[in-house]
């Protein structure tokens, strides 16, 4: 599914197929840490799927007294005396068992599937740390990059899914779930049940102080748990092994993002990947939250402007409010949250911004006094066309790459030759300057430019470069400052050689980097807040539909990158994870699609079409079908 358009896709086809090769390569050499983050994503997509199906029956309160918590198992007879001979309750046992049995087995389903995922994962760490594997120890895979990454992601992923089951599905219904499909399948020697149990025992509720942090439309997407490593310590990994990973993403690059941000003022964005998996693995081994040097460094290289973190998806931590609790991280991470320090921020973006031609784009949607969801709703809609029309412009590049340093190695030949003729003084007029030696050189150098070769870009990008410097020192000669012709035809040349530098350096990479720098998954909570106004701002302006692809595509990475591992693991659980995600795309794109047809109605309406007779046809005249999608599109 997400590998079905290529157009769809961040990078370009050419470009995820070597590295996903390369990867899948890596990957495969682990197979097991691979097949557990497989896992995990696939138990993740599972947990939000049933999240968005919760039966309304265990959210009515109609059927509060057939329902129970965790406090069932202290005494069942009692709780089970309180039903029996009770028409009307056995009337809601039978409906709530009826109606809601196969959502409550998939739910015990899920589960245990993390509970079991769990206990191989911890077997595995612990024998891995223990020497067990032959050829694979614990150091060997961290000081494999994939290694890294993939023991990374088996830990961080599993942290992910207990708090994304906390905050969407919370304790009390957890608990109300499990114990209805117990008392109904009367499983309760289960082999785990004591670990599911745990699984699903309810989490202390939310703080007026934590709700007060976040925006009420956002809370969706911000994850709001008061003491999470309480949650992660129902399940916790080997110390030794947490603290080896902690180790590596405190100074490694694990992703090799740098090479798309080399700016240092970049640093804390291109670590943002492995800033999320630190956060969760901070909450297994806390002493490092208590250790005020050691939170200083953390915050200073991957937090200092980053305060609310993405740690699945959009799915994101306030760090003000989940660190709340320890106070040197409290401390560490609110040094950096000082008015003057934003302030200033702000300030240096926006003077970046306003060197560039994105500076029409930012002063377009108001000062930062005026900025509201109409503005950064109308910054998103005409930052998505400008990407799109980039991406397309590269795109386009890469494809007429050959084309492109043909002509431009065609044009330099044609100056050198005519530099050449200046030289011979051959030709009879009074501009031209005899002068053997140049003549020999133009002529070495035109059979050096023909065989530059776009294909060997280190060799010929080092002979280019010494053209140009040496062409630069030609151009200081008194036979050329004092004629026109050849000063005009060596600028050319320089022109021409400085093109075929710029070609040498589009490559692959350079999409991979545009789509890395554009990805936008952590705003794609921000969607469905804007679904509304987008309907209205469409009504004002139907010439935004011509846009809206551009829009929806930024976000595509959102149902490609949870299939990543899931994909290379050839998993049969890949159709599944990957419908899911794509249907719940094509739900958002579908809630902003709503409107169009009652709007091309009116439009329709005021234009006085509604006058003109409609007929059912079943074919339409090829002559007549250019007009006919040009009344659709206006």
């Amino acid at each position: 599914m997400a590998s079905s358009s290529k157009s769809h896709r961040p990078r370009s086809k050419r470009d995820d197929d070597s590295d996903e090769e390369g990867v899948r390569g890596g990957a495969a050499s682990l197979p097991d840490l691979l097949h557990f983050c497989s896992r995990a994503e696939t138990l993740i997509s599972e947990l939000l799927c049933l999240s968005d199906r919760v039966p309304p029956e265990f959210l009515n309160p109609h059927f509060e007294s057939v329902l129970f918590d965790l406090r069932y198992f202290d005494s069942p007879s009692m709780f089970e005396s309180r039903i029996e001979g009770n028409i009307r309750l056995e009337a809601l046992e039978d409906q709530l068992r009826e109606s809601c049995s196969a959502f409550m087995h998939r739910f015990f389903l899920l589960a245990n599937g993390a509970v079991v995922y769990h206990m191989e994962l911890l077997k595995y760490l612990n024998e891995l740390q223990e020497g067990l594997y032959v050829q694979c120890t614990l150091d060997r895979v961290l000081d494999d990059e994939c290694g890294r990454q993939l023991l990374a992601e088996s830990i961080q992923l599993f942290g992910c899914l207990l708090l994304l089951v906390e905050h969407r599905m919370g304790g009390f219904l957890r608990e109300k779930i499990l114990v209805a499909y117990l008392r109904y399948t009367h499983c309760f020697d289960y082999p785990n049940i004591k670990q599911i149990c745990s699984f699903c025992r309810a989490h202390r509720p939310i703080s007026d102080k934590i709700l007060d942090v976040s925006p009420l439309s956002l809370r969706s997407a911000i994850i709001l748990i008061e003491k999470p490593e309480y949650i992660l310590a129902r399940f916790p990994f080997p110390k030794l092994v947490v603290d080896a990973i902690i180790s590596r993403l405190r100074s490694d690059d694990l992703y090799d993002q740098a090479c798309h941000y080399p700016d240092p003022q970049h640093r804390t964005v291109a670590l943002s990947l492995q800033a999320r998996y630190l956060y969760i693995l901070l909450l297994y081994s806390t002493e490092f939250l208590h250790d005020g040097f050691v939170m200083r460094e953390i915050v200073d290289r991957f937090f200092k402007d980053h305060w609310v973190v993405p740690i699945f998806l959009h799915y994101a931590v306030d760090l003000l409010a989940s660190w709340d609790a320890y106070k040197e991280a409290k401390l560490s991470i609110s040094s950096c949250h000082s008015p003057t320090l934003i302030r200033d921020r702000c300030h240096n973006h926006c003077s970046k911004s306003i060197e560039r031609k994105f500076r029409e784009i930012v002063t377009s949607v108001g000062i930062s006094e005026q900025v509201d969801d109409d503005c950064l709703l109308v910054l998103l809609l005409k930052t998505s066309q400008l990407e799109f029309k980039v991406k397309e412009l590269i795109v386009e590049l890469l494809e007429n790459k050959e084309a492109l340093w043909n002509e431009k190695k065609h044009g330099a030949s044609e100056c050198i030759e005519e530099l050449s003729g200046h030289c011979s003084g051959s030709w009879a007029s009074p501009c031209k300057t005899k002068n053997e030696s140049l003549k020999d050189w133009f002529g070495k150098l035109s059979q050096e430019v023909c065989l530059l070769d776009h294909r060997r870009a280190g060799t010929s990008g080092r002979i280019i470069y010494r053209m140009i410097s040496t062409l630069k020192d030609i151009e200081k000669f008194h036979q050329i400052e004092e004629n026109v012709q050849s000063k005009q035809h060596l600028s050319e040349l320089q022109k021409y050689l400085q093109d075929m530098i710029k070609i040498l350096n589009l490559d692959n990479d350079t999409l991979s980097t545009f789509s890395v720098i554009t990805d936008a998954i952590y705003a794609w909570g921000y969607i469905p807040r804007f679904g509304e106004l987008l309907g209205k701002k469409i009504e004002l302006d139907p010439s935004l539909m011509l846009i809206l692809h551009m829009f929806f595509l930024k976000f595509w990475r959102w149902v490609d990158a949870p299939l990543l591992r899931v994909a290379q693991n050839e998993s049969p659980d890949l159709p599944c994870v990957s419908n899911f995600y794509s249907s719940q795309f094509a739900a958002q794109i579908c809630t902003a699609l709503d409107t169009l047809p009652v709007l091309l109605l009116e439009i329709f309406k005021e234009d006085g079409i509604q006058d003109q007779s409609f007929y059912s046809v079943n074919r339409i005249d090829k002559d007549k079908l250019e007009d006919l999608m040009q009344v659709l599109v206006l």
